[in-house]
């Protein structure tokens, strides 16, 4: 699979240490990243009494239970609650019915808080796929990924099958977000509805033709960089083969005297890589490309 990456900067030491740098969710310039909806299922009493034991160790339903009851009766203490889960299965069954969707809504988690879990240990790089981008779609994505014209573009070829240190997915574009079901026992289904998220995204960013290369941080190689502010930031990197690499195009704004030090570092570490300049069409809203010797 052919893909394309496009660099504002740090293409050329990306190819002369062969890894790529990869980005924190919470980093993407889409600020609907994984933000999925959830709804809580609305179940049944046979439901609730086969899945009894993994409700009654959630501690928000046994909170919602000593809200509902009090509220149509008295205050009643923690040790009366766990009486009644012990003793009035019937009770509990019919009152999880009732409350468990507001169970699911009240106890969401906050934006910041998912992208804190996410962050733990997923790293993911965003590629482009060059087969479905039209020649309109393609001056975009060098204008907002390419440093308006004057970066450069990689085209990696990555071989299939790979799964034990990286997964690539295509990404979709849907009108609406993603919604999460959360029910009780099924927590297979809730899972892939999540994993669904990360590779879900708005229809206004289907010019992209994204996929997304997800890893993990023990997979990648972490490292301290000095910020602008001087403020220091780990970071990941993951390694790649160089035969991946085919192609290395440069903006039409691109200064020479980076293409001449890529080409430099292309003859020495990568010699089967064709390197091309983009141009503007004649006529065209859109680019040729020429190979640069």
């Amino acid at each position: 699979m052919l893909l394309h990456r496009y660099f504002n900067s740090h293409a050329f030491e990306t190819l002369k240490r062969a890894s790529l740098k990869t980005s924190r969710i919470s980093s993407f310039n889409d600020s609907f990243e994984f933000l999925y909806f959830t709804t809580g299922k609305k179940l049944t009493p046979e439901e609730v009494q086969k899945n009894l034991p993994a409700l009654l160790g959630n501690p928000a339903f046994r909170a919602g239970l000593k809200a509902a009851i009090e509220k149509e009766s008295y205050p009643v203490s923690v040790e009366e609650i766990e009486e009644l889960l012990l003793n009035n299965p019937k009770v509990v069954c019919e009152h999880a019915c009732k409350v468990w969707p507001d169970i699911v809504q009240k106890t969401e988690l906050s934006i910041e808080r998912r992208r804190q879990i996410v962050d733990q240990e997923l790293r993911a790089i965003c590629f482009s796929d060059p087969s479905r981008v039209i020649k309109q779609e393609e001056i975009l994505l060098w204008s907002h990924y390419g440093k308006r014209h004057e970066g450069i573009r990689i085209g990696f070829e990555f071989p299939d099958g790979i799964t034990e240190t990286f997964q690539i997915s295509e990404i979709t574009y849907e009108e609406d977000r993603v919604e999460v079901i959360f029910s009780i026992g099924d927590e297979e289904a809730t899972l892939k509805a999540l994993e669904k998220s990360a590779t879900v995204k708005s229809k206004v960013w289907k010019y992209e033709k994204e996929f997304r290369l997800f890893t993990k941080v023990n997979h990648c190689k972490p490292e301290e960089l000095t910020n602008c502010d001087l403020t220091k930031t780990l970071e990941h990197f993951l390694d790649f083969n160089r035969e991946w690499v085919k192609f290395v195009d440069f903006g039409v704004f691109c200064p020479e005297s980076e293409i001449h030090r890529l080409i430099t570092l292309l003859k020495a570490d990568y010699p089967n890589v064709v390197a091309r300049k983009a141009e503007f069409h004649k006529t065209e809203y859109a680019l040729e490309y020429k190979q640069v010797q």
